[in-house]
């Protein structure tokens, strides 16, 4: 029997990047104590699987890559590379596969009360580093810091979910527990993004890979 058995593809989505976030905000907490101060974790992109164990019982595993910014690239130019290389390596089908990095946001909420993300400046335009810039210059400003997880799945859906932190005065993170809240997305109700972008063009590239595999 499968631990997955009569989950909707949204809320497998919502259990990986729950338990993928508790396993993120560990190592960050970890990285900062062995570092006395602020660390920030390299992004990462998490690739889920479907395994069978030799009992035949089905479930989720996983492989995870870290993206090494060694020359202060920004990650999500480093994105559809990286993406690149893990289909060169045999990479074509997958259960989901979710990119986890830190950066800044605004909270916002939609009419039917989902808490989302508004990676967006105050006049609703995308700026590279605007609201970084506001996070640290404007003491009025509602920018947070946190870690920010996309998921997407093999069949459409998607997911996002941040977990907001400040450091403590021992420049350890403490975590925003009330507001780590998911937001899921159907298929076909995309989410807009570069990040969004670059995903569904992997996805829709292996499926082709897949496609052409079976003629």
């Amino acid at each position: 029997m499968s631990e997955l058995e009569g989950m909707s593809e949204k809320e497998v989505l919502e259990k990986a990047l729950i338990s993928t976030m508790d396993l993120m905000k560990a190592m960050k907490s970890s990285a900062c104590e062995e570092n006395k101060g602020h660390t920030d974790l390299n992004p990462m992109v998490v690739v889920g699987l479907d395994i069978k164990d030799d009992e035949g019982n089905e479930g989720l595993g996983g492989q995870v890559v870290e993206m090494e910014l060694s020359k202060g690239e920004h990650p999500v130019d480093v994105l559809p590379k990286m993406l690149s290389d893990l289909a060169e390596s045999g990479l074509h089908q997958f259960r989901f596969i979710m990119f986890l990095v830190e950066g800044f946001a605004r909270r916002a909420t939609t009419e039917e009360g989902q808490k989302e993300l508004a990676n967006l400046t105050e006049d609703g335009e995308y700026e590279r580093g605007a609201l970084e810039k506001d996070f640290h210059e404007n003491p009025a400003s509602n920018v947070e810091e946190g870690i920010i997880g996309t998921a997407f799945a093999w069949t459409g859906e998607s997911a996002t979910l941040a977990q907001f932190y400040k450091y403590g005065d021992d420049g350890l993170p403490i975590y925003d527990e009330e507001n780590a809240d998911v937001t899921t997305y159907d298929k076909g109700n995309e989410q807009q993004g570069k990040v969004p972008d670059v995903f569904y063009k992997f996805i829709k590239y292996c499926h082709l890979v897949q496609m052409s595999k079976s003629n």
